[in-house]
């Protein structure tokens, strides 16, 4: 008897199965349907969602995983459903009869990577590229904003204040794969354009043999580096201990002591700029005495502060990145050279550093050239030419592209608790306002490349440092984290 009831339930299993299958083929041939009939880049002829339906996806706004819901679909009539997400995706409504997918699979449509909150996503539905927008997000309250989307992902509402950002960043709130910090951009590589052929250069005569090797007796520890030049590759093999003086470390800023570090750096000896707003690095580059530049850093914020003891300036949680320089709000310990010391003991340069300037370079009689980037491409300090053609003409500071913000953007932390300045969000780049692009970089002669040579600068104001490169970076060397 209980064989024969086993045997009827295995039956009745395999006899829904036809149903579900038909459920889900008439689903995607709506789908297909749906998606045919839409002119290209999407509905209203603005980017395609990359998503499931924005309608699917306000159906769960407010909902718990595995709570019922129901949508009204275009062409696909009303669905009901429950509430479904794989992990860091966006709750959405999956049509009853999907549940037999794999565990961890997306609900039909759904987005591989995380999306903006729900309630950007349900305030934009019917709405075309560009229309004003609002809604209620928890933990933020009331955002008004327009209609906004990079290429390929789900129509979302754009808080007021964010358009200075790169055309195709993420709007404010925006949950990037992997856990980066809402609101910017992931430190990865961007697609990059083409080669332009008109700059590439060959480094190979310049600075391939410069070495170090002397005891620091500021620090009592030895200083070593050296740049080698070999199969189209400049190497340097340090241990990150600067020859100049430093200031002391620990201190009240900074409680980490400075230690030797193994360095191997490689990057191409003859790089080429490509088209497009360039590769976003951590580490853009090695000093000439092997010290690394890495101008970030792990301090954050959260947008409701009551003061700066509420912020975190060791990898706390929030999305508002403080600065080490140009502020007054956080003490990072940095010293004369706008250096400081990781935890692991790696000295560092957020800024110029001024210990390896000749008198000349700080007298604003010569430039300097201080380091290369991982792109390959050389990094000077401060100077530049006035007239870009001449290698050996009247010099001048250089000035950065990048502006403080004529306003706070919203939600960010009270500027009567953190004034402006002292947030990576608090600046745009605002191309043509200075010498330099958003890499803080231009095409011009210099003493060491007199026909001219695409570089980076080190500024007195911000970036300070080049957050991105405009070349390939490479990928050879230790210190540069995954990303």
């Amino acid at each position: 008897m209980t064989q024969n009831l086993r045997n009827q339930r295995r039956l009745s299993l395999w006899a829904a199965v036809p149903i579900y299958l038909t459920i889900w083929a008439i689903f995607l041939i709506g789908c297909a349907a749906k998606l045919a009939a839409q002119p290209a880049g999407g509905p209203d002829g603005g980017p395609r969602e990359g998503g499931p339906p924005a309608e699917m996806v306000a159906a769960c706004v407010g909902k718990t995983l595995g709570a019922a819901c129901s949508a009204t679909v275009p062409q696909l009539g009303s669905v009901k459903g429950t509430c479904f997400a794989p992990k860091g995706v966006t709750l959405a409504c999956r049509p009853n009869g999907g549940q037999d997918r794999r565990p961890n699979g997306p609900p039909p449509g759904a987005r591989p990577a995380g999306g903006p909150p729900a309630e950007m996503v349900a305030a934009c539905i019917g709405k075309t590229l560009g229309a004003a927008c609002s809604a209620t997000v928890p933990q933020l309250g009331s955002v008004k904003g327009t209609c906004f989307a990079p290429k390929g992902a789900t129509l979302a509402c754009r808080p007021n204040g964010d358009q200075g950002r790169r055309p195709n960043g993420p709007p404010l709130g925006v949950r990037p794969a992997g856990g980066q910090s809402q609101g910017v951009p992931p430190p990865s590589i961007q697609q990059q354009g083409a080669p332009v052929a008109s700059t590439k250069a060959n480094t190979a005569s310049i600075l391939c043999g410069k070495a170090t090797d002397a005891f620091n007796d500021s620090l009592g520890l030895r200083s070593a580096s050296k740049w080698t030049c070999a199969d189209g590759q400049r190497t340097l093999n340090a241990n990150g201990i600067p020859g100049h003086a430093t200031g002391k470390f620990p201190n009240t800023g900074n409680p980490n002591r400075l230690a030797a570090q193994s360095i191997r750096f490689s990057t191409t000896l003859t790089p080429v700029v490509r088209s497009g707003a360039g590769v976003v690095v951590k580490e853009p580059g090695y000093a000439l005495n092997g010290v690394k530049f890495d101008p970030g850093t792990d301090g954050r914020c959260l947008s409701k502060v009551a003061s700066t003891k509420d912020c975190s300036l060791d990898g706390g949680n929030g999305e508002w990145m403080i600065e080490a320089l140009g502020q007054k709000s956080f003490n990072f310990g940095v010293d004369v050279n706008n250096a400081h010391v990781q935890p692991d003991g790696a000295y560092h340069y957020h800024g110029i550093p001024q210990g390896l300037l000749s008198g000349s370079a700080k007298a604003g009689k010569a430039m300097a050239l201080v380091g290369w980037a991982v792109d390959g491409f050389p990094i000077y300090a401060r100077l530049g030419p006035v007239d870009p053609s001449l290698a050996r003409g009247a010099l001048r500071t250089m000035r950065s592209s990048y502006k403080l913000k004529a306003k706070p953007d919203p939600f960010r932390p009270p500027t009567e608790i953190v004034p402006m300045g002292a947030f990576v969000q608090d600046y745009r780049y605002v191309k043509g306002s200075g010498d330099l692009d958003e890499c803080n970089g231009r095409f011009s002669a210099t003493p060491e490349f007199p026909k001219g040579i695409y570089h980076y600068y080190l500024t007195e104001t911000y970036p300070y440092v080049q957050r991105c490169v405009k070349g390939t970076p490479s990928r050879k060397h230790e210190g540069l984290p995954p990303r």
